[in-house]
């Protein structure tokens, strides 16, 4: 390394392996990693990261290794043998739905599952709360289906309840937020900076749906110091293996333990608690598919890694797939 390699740097804008960088004052530089980086298999780096470089020629860093992450925004990828990286370093993940077609309680889900599983404390923010024609209801019906996240209706266009994103963006704190196109993800990353710096559009009358307005990952710094991450809209959320649905489906996970037998696999045993659960109604059908769903999801993501886990896994798969279908016949 070069004399001055131990120089620590924030990656604030990352796209085709070109890199923007941040040092401590500042002050802003074009990067690139060196070859043994980009031709290893270690992961590269990601808007969020602290990394170590050198000054070369000009205002270039030449990035040679990436410090130690406290937390990852990941999800899978079905062209990737590893996960997407979104961002690292985040503390707060504003998960932002807006109150119109866009909102959908499976994707939340797996949002909180993406940002519990990288160590990230995740907030659900209902923006364009003044599209729905009672917010209570969707606020209630939000807050009820995930009763341990803190849930917020927020409006930017009449400017309610936005002060609440202060109280998670404070100084020294990385916040990120994430959800679908045109979902007003860039308005409030402009409101936490107090500036226009993130590109903003709006959506379209006839399908709620967004236009990308946002491109890329881009890291900004507000007045009072708190790190802001903006991000571009997803279109689909995919659990990658490291994530657990232990804290999402913390009900379930109490119901198993209840279960008469450790290796209780929910079919036909005896003194199975998710049977009775789902028999009585305390546990809801479709909940529990989702569950399964997800489940199924992460341990393809695992195979993909651990090949000899396939065969188990798909048997295991089949067999559960087959008393879902039981039992949704029996409700019917």
């Amino acid at each position: 390394m070069n004399k001055d390699s131990n120089l620590v740097f924030r990656v604030i804008f990352e796209s085709r392996e070109q890199y923007r960088l941040m040092d401590e004052n500042l002050n802003i530089y074009s990067a690139t990693i060196t070859g043994s980086m980009r031709f290893s298999s270690q992961e590269l780096p990601a808007v969020g990261d602290w990394v170590y470089g050198s000054h070369q020629s000009g205002d270039w860093v030449l990035i040679q290794k990436i410090a130690e992450r406290k937390s990852i925004l990941g999800r899978a990828d079905p062209s990737r043998p590893k996960q997407q990286i979104l961002a690292t370093n985040v503390d707060i993940l504003f998960i932002v739905t807006s109150a119109n077609h866009d909102l959908n309680l499976n994707r939340l889900e797996r949002y909180i599952i993406m940002a519990q599983a990288g160590g990230v404390r995740p907030v659900i923010i209902i923006n364009k709360i003044e599209l729905a024609e009672n917010p209570q209801d969707i606020l209630d019906q939000v807050a009820t289906r995930f009763s341990s996240i803190d849930v917020f209706g927020m409006s930017f266009y009449e400017n309610w309840n936005l002060e609440q994103l202060q109280n998670y963006a404070i100084p020294g704190t990385t916040v990120a937020f994430v959800g679908s196109s045109g979902v007003g993800k860039s308005s409030l990353t402009n409101y936490l900076l107090g500036a226009e710096q993130a590109a903003v559009g709006d959506i379209r009358q006839s399908d709620s749906r967004g236009r990308h307005t946002t491109t890329h990952r881009e890291l900004h710094i507000a007045s009072n110091g708190a790190v802001v991450i903006d991000t571009p809209g997803l279109r689909s959320v995919g659990l990658s293996e490291e994530a657990s649905l232990d804290e999402a489906f913390a009900d379930i996970a109490q119901l198993e333990q209840n279960c008469k037998f450790s290796d209780c696999q929910h079919q036909t045993e005896p003194g199975c608690a998710i049977i009775e659960a789902l028999d009585s109604a305390e546990l809801e059908v479709d909940r529990w598919n989702s569950f399964l769903k997800l489940q199924k999801e992460i341990a393809f993501e695992t195979r993909k890694v651990d090949k000899s886990l396939a065969s188990a896994q798909k048997k295991k798969w089949a067999k559960l797939t087959q008393s879902v279908r039981e039992k949704t016949r029996t409700r019917r």
